[in-house]
């Protein structure tokens, strides 16, 4: 199991749940807790839901499976991509599956929150010679992949998640 860690490791879930509760100014001073700034490489097995979830969307995806990505998303599922962003349903999930074509290829993960997480990815294309990598920010409700919002770079997807994440605490 290979680790790669951005800081120290992060406080115990019971010291995050605290935090939360005693801090809900967004605007808390206070340093971000220590989870957030831990990083881990895709060939760790995932132990929650959160990254069995994803795990699963990246299988299906990179298998081009199209009823199995229709099941491992919700329905809608909210996307962004260069072509575009919005809520789509499953079936039109499967069906970019199946014509985009594309892998992406886990690199790491940056948890966020118990529902978000960046994971920085080497995409190819049928007919690409070589990887790019990007970063797509994963919203997961229950075991299934509710947004998937695919950037061009780590640095923008951790604060478009930064902002989702602070967007769901003021609900």
């Amino acid at each position: 199991m290979s680790v790669t860690v951005t800081g120290e490791a992060g406080p115990s879930p019971a010291e995050r749940d605290r935090h939360r509760r005693n801090c809900q100014d967004f605007r808390c001073r206070r340093p971000a807790p220590k989870y957030m700034r831990f990083a881990y490489s895709a060939s760790m097995k995932p132990e929650t839901l959160l990254e069995a979830a994803v795990s699963r969307w990246h299988t299906t995806v990179n298998d081009g499976d199209p009823e199995a990505a229709a099941d491992a998303v919700t329905d809608p599922v909210v996307v962004l991509g260069p072509k575009g962003a919005g809520s789509i349903t499953a079936a039109q999930f499967a069906d970019w599956v199946q014509r985009s074509g594309i892998r992406l290829v886990p690199q790491t993960w940056h948890p966020v929150s118990e529902r978000l997480v960046v994971v920085e990815e080497d995409a190819t294309w049928p007919g690409s010679s070589t990887p790019a990598r990007v970063a797509t920010v994963f919203r997961v409700t229950g075991e299934r992949v509710s947004a998937s919002l695919r950037l061009p770079d780590l640095e923008s997807a951790l604060e478009v998640a930064r902002i989702c994440r602070e967007m769901a605490a003021t609900e």
